[in-house]
């Protein structure tokens, strides 16, 4: 994580801890001095509700796309980042067992899987927030002689919206289409330019999966582009061939798949990937939070905001345990117990 990111998510939960966000005046409108109660009441609400557990948006007079939460972004980074540990842990231990018991495909894609929901981390972690569900605008428009109100959509409203974090620690929004192909497209955003370093993990994994089975067939200049195609081939063949052997085990060369050698490489090649974006993305996070205030970490508006919004929508959650990870198992626990309010303070 960036300083620039650092100091925005910072910012962001002092913005929250000590203010009370509000919600732009002109998204609410009357066309007339509102006498219905129930119109009246629905505005205070919004009114009261800027900081809402999942962000919404709206458009400028330039059809912008704009958001009330703007001033404190930085927390969903946080909340996507956390989500996307909770969501890869469970896909991971799921593919541990498939593996164990020789559903190679089926662990092949459950370790996809894993990795997908851990992009997210990895992304919000580089300034790159997604948002999956598009809300908003709450807009009231309270028409003549009526108690009838009504809101405004975003016209259209995009499947999905990137959040992106400028050089001037503010953010931009960007609409993006629902699909595998192009949420890891995303990477070559993250790793572009002189000054960005491509983890370990990315790239053991990414020559693993451009190579075949050999060296590499890809330049460091194209690794992440071929790697992105191959991945989500991969995927393909996983879930609607069944196919998860690696291709140049040796005895599978001849047939001889019950003694086979190696045949569960691709499986072991996807679940170090997972690992390696979840040691990444729950590090992350610890050493944030131990850099933010405690009196900013524990204020019971960041931590409302903060835990609903990581539980909205619900998901399975399961055990924070994984086998041989003492160190990783800990951290994990650590965020299972704050988030069930059992140790708030992380001690």
């Amino acid at each position: 994580m960036n300083d620039l990111l650092k100091s925005n998510i910072k910012k962001s939960f002092k913005i929250v801890a000590k203010e009370t966000p509000t919600i732009p005046e002109n998204l609410i409108v009357f066309e007339e001095e509102p006498s219905e109660l129930g119109v009246y009441c629905i505005a205070e609400i919004i009114a009261k509700n800027a900081s809402w557990p999942i962000p919404w948006f709206y458009r400028n007079e330039s059809n912008e796309l704009q958001s009330p939460q703007q001033s404190y972004f930085g927390i969903y980074s946080v909340r996507n980042n956390i989500r996307g540990i909770l969501l890869g842990l469970r896909f991971i231990q799921a593919g541990k067992l498939l593996q164990k018991n020789g559903f190679l495909s089926a662990s092949v894609f459950s370790y996809y899987t894993a990795s997908f929901h851990l992009l997210s981390s990895f992304l919000a972690l580089n300034g790159r927030i997604l948002i999956e569900q598009v809300h908003g605008p709450l807009k009231i428009v309270k028409h003549k002689n009526s108690s009838r109100s009504e809101y405004c959509s975003l016209n259209p409203t995009p499947e999905v919206l990137i959040a992106i974090l400028t050089r001037y620690n503010t953010w931009k929004f960007e609409p993006r289409y629902r699909c595998h192909a192009a949420r890891w497209k995303e990477l070559n955003h993250v790793f572009v330019g002189e000054k960005s370093i491509i983890p370990d993990f990315f790239l053991n994994f990414f020559r693993y999966i451009t190579s075949y089975g050999n060296v590499s067939l890809a330049s460091d200049e194209t690794l992440v582009e071929e790697a992105i195609k191959q991945l989500t081939n991969t995927r393909h063949t996983a879930i609607y061939q069944g196919y998860g052997y690696d291709d140049f085990a040796d005895d599978l060369m001849n047939q001889d798949l019950s003694f086979g050698s190696g045949i569960d490489n691709k499986s072991n090649a996807y679940r170090d990937f997972a690992l390696g974006l979840l040691t990444f993305s729950v590090g992350e996070f610890v050493e944030l939070r131990d850099s933010i205030p405690k009196e900013l970490w524990n204020s019971d508006k960041t931590q409302d905001l903060l835990k609903l919004s990581i539980l909205v929508p619900p998901f399975e959650s399961g055990s924070p345990y994984l086998a041989d990870m003492c160190e990783l198992n800990e951290h994990i626990e650590w965020i299972f117990c704050w988030l069930s309010g059992t140790d708030k303070n992380g001690s």
